[in-house]
């Protein structure tokens, strides 16, 4: 198994289209969104968009940084001798997204397959939807490492 932390960006519009382009996706599944899973860019950028309203609302200090790129791109590989059940993906990249913190946040996990290789995409909001917190993204790389050898013990 491999995990693969692609460069984060600031359009969630972009990131969803790449996702359901030429009609691989196996499956779809969101976490923590209302919206159907083709439609879930507008509600994810709404979460960073107001994120100063959020904290607000929540009762946290306005201050801090900024969340400037929100978007987390990550995507989690099998071999190809390896034919995960759509739920197993689904479990795994919910796992994935518990151990680098970001279980409540906005998420949606796309299964494709590529040439017999099975793999599910990742996109989630840094951006928490309740507290308008960015996510602490320190160390992700490490996180992702330490899952993947867990996951595959």
């Amino acid at each position: 198994m491999i995990v693969a932390r692609l460069m984060r960006s600031s359009s969630f519009k972009r990131r969803v289209a790449y996702l359901f382009r030429h009609s691989h996706a196996l499956f779809a599944v969101t976490q923590n969104l209302l919206s159907p899973a083709r439609a879930v860019a507008t509600e994810m950028d709404t979460t960073w968009l107001d994120q100063s309203r959020l904290k607000e609302a929540a009762g946290i200090r306005r201050g801090g940084r900024r969340c400037e790129n929100p978007v987390s791109h990550d995507v989690i590989s099998w071999d190809e001798d390896e034919r995960p059940s759509f739920d197993e993906m689904e479990r795994a990249a919910r796992s994935y997204l518990a151990a680098i913190g970001l279980a409540e946040h906005q998420a949606l996990m796309v299964g494709h397959d590529h040439n017999g290789k099975r793999h599910v995409h990742i996109v989630a909001n840094a951006v928490h939807k309740i507290t308008g917190r960015g996510a602490d993204r320190t160390n992700d790389q490490l996180k992702a490492q330490a899952w993947a050898l867990a996951y595959e013990r």
